[in-house]
């Protein structure tokens, strides 16, 4: 399979780099198209984009609300027979996390005063990949699951408040006290257009058995759902160049 030769390797390794890289999803959108384009595609493996808006929060936190925004990965498919497929999205670091919790001391009266009525975000930056396996149930419709792990690479908290001079912001480090590796299961759905070749869209949920908050009484775990999309890159035109091979002269 074309995938696995040298170069094709050579450019997964690539794809690791960019979607380690602390670079915006749109610029790494950008360079993967141009370097890669139908290489990584075959009749078996699909290779993309996955975007999905997600929904984080951590439990046993009083007043904890979820945090959305959406985020941007390395996506791929690989079809082990016609009701069986196998996916994993490679994500680079992206805030989960949770808000509106209410500030706590930090050892400045004068920060305590000015930061007492506001509140506090905790957002916690991972990176890491899925790995879920896909039936198809009917149609072009499929559930998954599987495991997802993380590493951690920032953690802090923010506290806001507004003052009559303008709201004001302050960043604290919690990085020592949250833990180093995230781990959960995932279930969902989806679904995919072009009878199975074409992009996707669905929904899923995030059970985290990591307890994050290492220094806190009790579990603080994450839980997340959301709403999933795929975009294959490059898949077309390498099936119409694999048609064409085989069209005989």
């Amino acid at each position: 399979m074309t995938w696995c030769n040298p170069i094709a390797t050579n450019r997964i390794w690539i794809l690791i780099l960019i979607c380690a890289a602390p670079i915006s999803s749109a610029r790494a959108q950008v360079i993967i198209s141009l370097l890669f384009g139908d290489a990584l595609n075959s009749e078996e493996l699909m290779f993309g984009l996955h975007l999905n808006y997600t929904q984080s929060r951590l439990t046993n936190l009083e007043g904890a609300e979820n945090l959305g925004g959406v985020k941007a990965a390395l996506w791929f498919n690989y079809k082990l027979n016609d009701r069986i497929n196998f996916t994993s999205e490679l994500v680079p670091p992206f805030f989960f996390g949770t808000k509106g919790l209410a500030p706590y001391p930090l050892e400045d009266p004068a920060l305590d005063a000015q930061f007492a009525a506001g509140s506090v975000e905790r957002k916690i930056q991972l990176t890491g990949m899925t790995a879920l396996a896909q039936y198809r149930v009917w149609d072009y419709i499929r559930i998954e699951a599987g495991p997802e792990l993380y590493l951690r690479t920032k953690a802090i908290d923010v506290f806001e408040a507004e003052s009559p001079s303008g709201d004001l912001t302050l960043e604290r480090d919690i990085k020592k006290e949250t833990a180093t590796f995230e781990s959960g299961v995932a279930l969902g759905a989806s679904y995919q257009l072009g009878k199975g070749t074409g992009m996707f869209l669905g929904f899923r949920y995030y059970w985290g058995l990591t307890d994050v908050l290492t220094e806190d009484t009790g579990n603080q775990q994450f839980r997340m759902w959301q709403i999933t999309s795929g975009i294959p890159i490059g898949r077309k035109k390498k099936l119409a160049k694999n048609a064409e091979g085989a069209t005989p002269d």
